[in-house]
């Protein structure tokens, strides 16, 4: 139905473990940081930001925050403004961090070439009301990997209820 619930349902395939760490940049919205609360016991970091005209993460601040814990990273683009995930793209690959981009604000934004919501693991997008795509209500999950879409089937669609039902 929405950007918060493609974010619970990223967090979902992720297999998070209690006291592990996700890092939010510290401009963001609340819907990215409810499914954490909602979902698990993770322990929240906030990063943050080094250049107010660019809405770019402080690098060394975001390196600081990371542990063996760390497991995921939220990219939320608050108000159409991305930040060079390039660079965290890297970091967070060489220490298997999943990345799961918060576009619900960011459709049509590009990074380096690349549309906004497509760079990391899981994209994560709205469109409610207040979007730049209206539908009046709902979300989309991007996701690369076909497993993850058996899942994310079995977990949540009225199909496979029907199924099992048979």
């Amino acid at each position: 139905p929405n950007c918060t619930s493609a974010i619970f349902v990223a967090l979902q395939l992720i297999n998070l473990q209690e006291n592990d760490e996700i890092i939010v940049p510290n401009l963001t919205h609340a819907s990215a940081i409810l499914p954490i609360i909602y979902s698990h016991k993770c322990k929240i970091k906030v990063c943050d930001f080094h250049e107010k005209s660019s809405y770019n993460l402080n690098l060394n601040h975001f390196k600081s925050l990371i542990t063996s814990k760390t497991k995921v990273f939220i990219a939320s683009y608050l108000h159409g403004f991305p930040f060079n995930l390039n660079e965290i793209e890297i970091i967070c690959k060489i220490n298997n961090i999943k990345i799961i981009e918060d576009a619900a604000q960011g459709l049509g934004v590009k990074i380096s070439g690349k549309n906004a919501g497509t760079i990391g693991d899981y994209g994560c997008f709205s469109f409610g009301a207040n979007k730049l795509l209206r539908t009046g209500e709902g979300g989309a999950l991007i996701y690369k990997n076909q497993d993850e879409h058996n899942i994310i089937c079995l977990l949540y669609t009225s199909d496979a209820a029907d199924e099992e039902d048979s």
